[in-house]
């Protein structure tokens, strides 16, 4: 997921939005308050699906697994899940606030000040995540029955790791379990290439010792300093998983002893049937490596570790944390907000669910700034528009003509001013325009006003009467403002179609329209993009790939395109 720079506190729902902290292909991630009675507070991650995936039932069905499966998961090596609830149609999860960093940021961090860790520090951040996967894989329901869960996607970005030595399994939201709402058909891959299973990079049926597969490619990278199956491009990196040759971790690393060399290749055997059983197996043979060798570690040791790597960072977060705490929020609390809870299995932990307002109101908080209005909106204002601009000009070319030399003919028997049209108070008020009251005219002559040297007016046909204007006007009557029928307002616009960008598997990219830089995914310039009718070429850049290709819109429809379904190439 890439990191977001800025954002603005914000209401959503019952939460508070304090930051952003990343944002992926599915959803976007924000460290976020919840307020109690009496001064309770406290902090946690959201989980917001990406509004344009809101309609897209794979992607619900996905979101909801995530938030089904792992809160049935109540054990210290997983995140927790509070709550799965919707705002205005935006479906999310409340999970549990971890302070700290993935895996993947330790790790280039300590490469980035060429350290790496100790064959200590590593069994102990991999025996944490084998205590997770092993209650997850052995959970069972209220009737006793296996879930069977299966990660999917374990790899360093989904373990987390805390300023105080925990170690945490996060992100379940493409996990495998007998209770899934969306099934994955054989042959569709999902998870990261370079942490796949070669079952699970064939396509074929996996089971749980994909997970602990995963487990043993975190650890020989972690013992080696290098990446193991990660090659160039997408397929050359699925095809040496698949090949599955795996070098002993002592030939870079020569630390490693012989046993633990062993723990590893078995970990990562081509063959399903020769690797651990389960992860009980796999964690029982690292902890008792580690008790002969008198390599015991722990998560206070880990800790100082770790607020020694981050101290700069931990101080700069959580002042910014004590600043988005401080912030007054864009959105006002006592607006009416429609929330509702999905499924009820909302944390006792975060007190009982708030009473939600039965009134009608819509409150949307927007993260970043959307598409707002409708058609017919559009219409009413352009109508608007063309009638108080038609009455301007006709007002001032009556003052024009006034302005021109004029003869007056004294000589006509005087009678009251009455052809001017008063216009009453209430059709004052309504008058669009608002204009000083003109001052009281007394009576006089009335004069017959005759434009110098001016053609006598064509004779016009009859036209039948209208309203005038009042107060503006006078007895001036404007013409009649129809608004143009369908068909004539169709004729005179292009034809337009709208496209949603899906970005590629690694979250992120650059996007160009007909050869033209048009913005990234994900922001909201990928969502919701106008382009005329007719056929368009699309290209996504990665920082490694360029996904290519021409798509056909047709008229007022809209279209998901996703940079995955693209020709690929290294960039």
């Amino acid at each position: 997921m890439d990191r977001t720079p800025s954002f603005i506190v914000q209401y959503f729902g019952d939460y508070i939005l304090l930051d952003r902290i990343a944002v992926g292909g599915m959803a976007e991630i924000f460290k976020a308050k919840q307020s109690g009675a009496r001064g309770f507070e406290k902090i946690v991650v959201i989980k917001k699906i990406l509004q344009h995936l809101g309609d897209d039932p794979e992607f619900v069905s996905m979101f909801e697994d995530e938030a089904k499966i792992a809160a049935q998961l109540n054990q210290a090596n997983i995140v927790q899940i509070y709550e799965l609830g919707e705002v205005n149609e935006n479906l999310y999860i409340v999970m549990e606030f971890v302070e700290g960093k993935n895996l993947r940021d330790v790790v280039r961090s300590l490469e980035a000040k060429n350290l790496q860790l100790s064959i200590q520090q590593i069994l102990f951040v991999v025996m944490e995540i084998l205590k997770g996967l092993d209650y997850a894989h052995r959970k069972t329901d209220s009737q006793g029955r296996p879930l069977e869960i299966i990660h999917r996607d374990m790899s360093p970005q989904n373990v987390i790791v805390s300023y105080e030595g925990e170690v945490k399994i996060l992100d379940f939201g493409i996990a495998k379990a007998s209770s899934k709402l969306s099934k994955t058909e054989v042959g569709v891959l999902k998870g990261k290439f370079s942490y796949m299973s070669p079952e699970q990079a064939s396509g074929r049926m996996i089971s749980q010792s994909t997970d602990l597969y995963a487990a043993g490619v975190m650890l020989h990278e972690m013992l080696t300093g290098r990446r193991l199956f990660r090659a160039d491009t997408d397929m050359e990196t699925l095809e040496r998983v698949r090949q599955g040759i795996v070098p002993k971790p002592s030939e870079i690393n020569p630390l490693v002893s012989a046993e633990l060399d062993q723990i590893v290749m078995k970990s990562l055997q081509r063959e399903e049937t020769k690797r651990f059983s389960n992860a009980g197996e796999f964690l029982e043979a690292l902890t008792e490596l580690s008790l002969n060798h008198k390599m015991s570690y722990g998560s206070q040791a880990f800790s100082s570790f770790l607020k020694t790597l981050f101290a700069g960072q931990i101080e700069k977060e959580r002042l910014a944390l004590q600043r988005a705490l401080n912030e007054k929020p864009m959105q006002d609390q006592n607006v009416a907000r429609q929330v509702k809870t999905h499924i009820a299995f909302k944390s006792p932990s975060l007190g009982a669910t708030p009473e939600v307002s039965s009134q009608d109101d819509e409150i949307t908080v927007l993260t970043q700034p959307g598409h707002i209005g409708s058609y017919r909106f559009f219409k009413i204002s352009i109508y608007v528009f063309l009638f108080i601009s038609i009455a301007s000009f006709i007002w001032s070319i009556q003052f024009r003509k006034e302005d021109r030399d004029i003869v007056v003919d004294e000589t006509i028997s005087p009678q009251p001013l009455s052809s001017a049209v008063v216009p009453s108070d209430e059709e004052t008020r309504s008058s669009a325009p608002e204009v000083p009251e003109a001052p009281e005219v007394p009576e006089a002559p009335e004069v017959r006003k005759v434009p110098a040297k001016m053609p006598p007016a064509p004779i016009q046909p009859p036209t039948p009467p209208a309203k005038t204007l009042g107060g503006i006007l006078g007895n001036i009557t404007p013409p009649a403002i129809e608004p143009p029928s369908e068909p004539e307002v169709r004729r005179n616009v292009k034809a337009w179609a709208f496209v949603d960008l899906i970005a590629p598997s690694t979250g992120y990219a650059e996007i160009f329209i007909n050869n033209s830089l048009w913005g990234e995914i994900p922001s909201p310039r990928a969502r919701n993009i106008r382009l005329e009718a007719g056929r368009h070429t699309i290209r996504c850049e990665t920082p490694d790939q360029v996904f290519e290709g021409e798509v056909t819109l047709n008229r007022d429809t809209r279209t998901n395109v996703r940079c995955q379904d693209f020709e690929a190439r290294p960039r």
